[in-house]
């Protein structure tokens, strides 16, 4: 397996993996500093206080806690509630959910810098860097380090040992649900992987009935499902431009909690992301049928865990910036196994894999928080025609981390059967 040469470490080693940790955590110390403690921001963590008080002091617990989310992310969100004892006030919900978030961040990080490469720690810390109170006042990077633990541990072939990942990711954000075939990438533990999603679904279906009844499993759907098109979805981009020069395409503050566009376009703009959507999930199931033919190979997994993440966004009529984070963490599992890649071809391709999703988040910080009231107020072209070219690089990456999983499932069966083979090439590949 790939990360076998990583396990067994020398001291020195493992003393320059904990100083890329040190280096993670001074970066996320900056952006502590800079992003949250000097501007005294709260941005979301407001929000979820205020849902977290109306829950708690109308009895309605978490059936009606933040019913745009599924129930145990309604229950990662009282989190910082119960810690502060009765009644936390503003600053010490923030504090206690910035000890959680962060908290799990770390633990991604450390278990990125032990058993990745050096790059994935440093893509890490750069994404975030660049995406600042987005990592630390949303939550978004929950799941997308669930996601991202799951995909380290099928390269390791522990496909079971993933599975809780996913599923965990899943109940926080729906989205991660879309990984779950890849955790029956190894034929000889299929079996195995199956029954343990299985029953942590199981667990996770019961404890959220049990704690919030059976019509709060379907709020997040039938919410998602009602909203309007949000000014920074894909689908949006045709009234984004627009507006530029028809005052009859507006923004407004919907019930959602999110701006949208009213006015010509947008309902043509609302079919359109129904049809990317479609198309998107055909080409996801295309993509894993040939995977599966193919047997399963673990160079593809990564790209087919990316395609699904990105296709699932440009389909979507409410994406928001902090949704960039959910392709962050797995490019950083990509660039973290540079180093075990067998040829040249796969490492320009994760290096460029990487180096996009880098300009897609620093693309979207430009826009949120820097100019978004720019875009509302219509008062600048600049942060239009970013967000607009930001829209058009995320249906391209679409498009390539769908033709590499493409081209990395071609390979036969054959190799699936050799534990090693990755190891071994990269080690011929380097002494070449």
């Amino acid at each position: 397996m790939w990360f076998d040469e990583r396990v067994r470490t020398t001291p020195a080693r493992l003393s320059a993996r904990l100083l890329l940790f040190g280096l993670w955590a001074l970066a996320k110390y900056n952006s502590l500093l800079l992003h949250v403690w000097q501007p005294n921001e709260y941005s979301d963590t407001y929000y979820y206080f205020l849902q977290a008080q109306h829950a708690a002091t109308t009895g309605g617990g978490l059936a009606v806690m933040t019913p745009e989310y599924p129930t145990p992310a309604a229950a990662l969100l009282m989190i910082p509630r119960w810690l502060g004892g009765t009644g936390p006030g503003y600053d010490t919900y923030r504090w206690n959910f910035l000890v959680l978030v962060v908290g799990i961040d770390a633990a991604f990080a450390l278990l990125l810098a032990l058993r990745a490469g050096a790059g994935g720690v440093l893509a890490w810390t750069f994404y975030e860097t660049l995406a600042g109170r987005l990592a630390l006042l949303r939550f978004d990077v929950v799941p997308a380090v669930l996601a991202a633990t799951a995909l380290l541990l099928i390269f390791e072939k522990r496909d079971a040992a993933a599975s809780p990942f996913v599923v965990l990711g899943a109940a926080i954000k729906l989205w991660p649900a879309l990984l779950l075939p890849l955790t029956w990438a190894d034929r000889r533990g299929r079996r195995r992987a199956l029954a343990v999603g299985v029953l942590s679904t199981a667990a996770v279906l019961v404890a959220s009935i049990a704690a919030a009844g059976t019509a709060r499993l379907t709020s997040p759907l039938t919410y998602q499902r009602d909203r309007g098109l949000q000014i920074e979805s894909v689908a949006a981009t045709g009234p984004l431009l627009a507006r530029l020069t028809d005052p009859a395409v507006s923004i407004f503050w919907s019930t959602w909690n999110a701006y949208e566009f009213a006015g010509p376009g947008v309902t043509e703009a609302l079919r359109l992301a129904d049809v990317l959507f479609l198309a998107g999930g055909v080409a996801l199931v295309a993509l894993f049928v040939r995977w599966f033919a193919r047997g399963a190979d673990l160079d593809a997994v990564a790209y087919l865990a990316l395609f699904a993440i990105v296709a699932f966004m440009v389909g979507s009529k409410a994406l928001s910036p902090q949704y960039l984070l959910w392709l962050a963490a797995p490019a950083a599992v990509v660039l973290g196994r540079l180093d075990s890649l067998p040829t040249r071809l796969d490492a320009v391709a994760a290096a460029l894999t990487a180096s996009w999703v880098g300009v897609l988040v620093a693309l979207t910080a430009y826009v949120y928080p820097l100019h978004y009231d720019d875009i509302l107020n219509a008062a600048a072209l600049r942060p239009v025609e970013v967000l607009a070219a930001r829209n058009v690089l995320l249906v391209g990456f679409a498009v390539w981390t769908g033709v590499v999983a493409w081209r990395l499932s071609r390979n036969t069966p054959a190799r699936m059967a050799e534990p090693d083979v990755h190891v071994d090439r990269a080690r011929r590949a380097r002494t070449t």
